[in-house]
């Protein structure tokens, strides 16, 4: 199948079917669903790192910094700016995670100084943001929340001694529960581990483990490898599908059905870096140059 459009954004988002909100390493442009522009705004060289739609407004995460911007659809007129300021040292990780039954906005903060990882919550009525987990010598690789488990799912990593030896520990855990689903422990000679995880639509916690993404997705409770091999995941946001690219190609499966929906041939430049679904339409993966999107 071939790419029906590419740009060189980083990060797209789809807001409410009108609109898709992309970022580029110094932009933030509004398309039309005919891949019209419709607005642009400006930024310096990896201003923002995310970018996520909450409602009716776009949450903007700072690259290295402690900040999240909230502006206005489609005008990206700033609204409110959050600054985490409880602490020096720390910056804005990973992926924000929007939880609209509870109207709050899940974040990870990380210190390489102090080497230490902290989740956080915004109420997005105040505003208000607070600390509700906070590891020491450790880094947060990941975090899901589960509705059916009301309670969130971690992947990190934390230096440590096993047999008198350095070593990575990787560690998946609900937090409320405090249950350890898995560990991976990485010493000297054994270059393993879990690189992430998710949660599919029947409840069934899933990893990638492997080295440098190149390595094979684990239904943990089966104890059952779903594919081998693999370089990139992305779970579609109902999670009920999950696309992973395995030697030049995208295989997408569906959990509900068990059974492949598409397979896309790439011909693009490796390695590849992004991949995400847009909504039920596209899936889009970046390599060095170009997001390509594919329709489903």
């Amino acid at each position: 199948m071939n790419c029906v459009h590419r740009d060189k954004s980083w990060q797209i988002v789809n807001y409410k079917n009108i609109y898709f909100i992309e970022l580029y390493e110094n932009a933030i442009c509004i398309y039309s669903k005919t891949f019209e522009l419709v607005y642009k705004k400006r930024t310096s060289n990896n201003y923002y790192s995310q970018i996520m739609i909450v409602e009716d407004t776009l949450f903007a995460q700072g690259g290295c910094s402690t900040f999240i911007d909230i502006m206005e659809i489609p005008t990206l007129e700033k609204k409110k700016r959050i600054q985490w300021k409880e602490e020096k040292g720390f910056e804005r990780s990973g992926e924000l995670l929007y939880i609209k039954k509870k109207n709050i906005v899940i974040t990870e903060l990380y210190s390489d100084m102090k080497d230490i990882s902290i989740i956080t919550m915004i109420d997005i009525n105040t505003y208000r943001e607070k600390t509700v987990w906070r590891a020491e010598k450790t880094f947060l690789k990941n975090i899901i929340y589960s509705d059916k488990m009301d309670d969130y799912l971690i992947l990190y990593r934390k230096i440590s001694t096993y047999k008198n030896k350095e070593a990575y520990i990787d560690e998946i855990l609900w937090i409320k529960q405090k249950k350890k689903i898995m560990q991976n422990i990485n010493i000297q000679g054994k270059y393993e581990s879990i690189c992430e995880v998710m949660v599919n639509s029947n409840d069934e916690i899933c990893c990638l483990v492997g080295f440098f993404y190149n390595g094979y997705i684990l239904n943990i409770a089966e104890d059952k490898k779903i594919a081998k091999d693999v370089d990139l995941i992305a779970t579609s946001k109902d999670k009920k599908k999950i696309a992973y690219i395995k030697k030049d190609m995208l295989y997408v499966y569906s959990w509900e059905e068990n059974l492949y929906l598409k397979k896309i041939k790439l011909q693009m430049k490796t390695p590849y870096y992004e991949m995400q679904f847009i909504d039920d339409k596209y899936i889009a993966v970046r390599d060095n140059s170009y997001m390509h999107w594919y329709e489903l």
